[in-house]
């Protein structure tokens, strides 16, 4: 009569033998330190939210930057200058809601295009640039939250595009990403970025742009 340890499931003794593993040498569970995702000691996260975050993001190798609203503009005409971009995408209501007055200006500058009526993904991918909004940002994980239709825009127009350009308020930064999180609105979609599209290989030679944007520039705005 067989018993019911006869033919033990393989996952559960490779679970098993890591298990003893790091009971027996402690030094296998430690993360090495190139690999943490730790604020700078010298930051006191809660009274350094906008530090915190920017700090975190530009080691996302995100582009980060505090603007007031009057100078969105002008910062946005740089970096796309530097980024050679001139084509973007954006939601019809972002700069509305944002209650920044420079829609000429960007008519005047850019090649630009509101997502409404609603491009599909050969007409966005025509397009080398989007703007977007953004719902909350996580200080300590140096993630930005991509969840309100109007201001954020479809999920789409953030990933197929090469470059990323974010207004995110200063005042949506929260010190977790747990509290981040309790900000999104869960009847729509949640996009989580943390800097560029990126991943690695087994032998973590990294390459940005696989599965998204190869470049993320993000604007902060100084609360009023």
């Amino acid at each position: 009569m067989s018993g019911p340890h006869d033919n033990p499931d393989p996952l559960e003794e490779g679970v098993s033998a890591i298990s003893v593993a790091i009971r027996r040498n402690p030094k296998l569970a430690q993360v090495p330190s190139q690999y943490r995702r730790t604020p700078n000691p010298t930051h006191q996260v809660e009274h350094n939210l906008l530090g915190t975050f920017v700090e975190l993001a530009r080691d996302y190798k995100a582009i980060v930057e505090v603007v007031s609203s009057k100078n969105v503009s002008k910062l946005l005409y740089e970096l796309t200058e530097k980024d050679s971009q001139k084509s973007l995408i954006m939601p019809e209501s972002l700069l509305q809601d944002l209650q920044l007055n420079i829609l000429d200006d960007l008519r005047t500058h850019f090649d630009l295009t509101m997502d409404d009526p609603k491009l599909n993904a050969s007409q966005i991918s025509q397009i080398n640039a989007s703007l977007t909004g953004a719902s909350a940002a996580a200080a300590t994980t140096g993630s930005i939250i991509l969840n309100n239709p109007v201001t954020d825009g479809r999920r789409i127009i953030s990933l197929v595009v090469d470059y990323h350009y974010c207004l995110l308020r200063a005042s949506y930064i929260k010190s977790s990403f747990t509290e981040a999180m309790a900000m999104v609105n869960l009847k729509y979609p949640i996009t989580v970025v943390s800097g560029p599209s990126a991943t690695s290989d087994i032998e973590l030679s990294r390459v940005e742009g696989v599965h998204g944007p190869r470049k993320l520039r993000i604007l902060v705005l100084e609360d009023r």
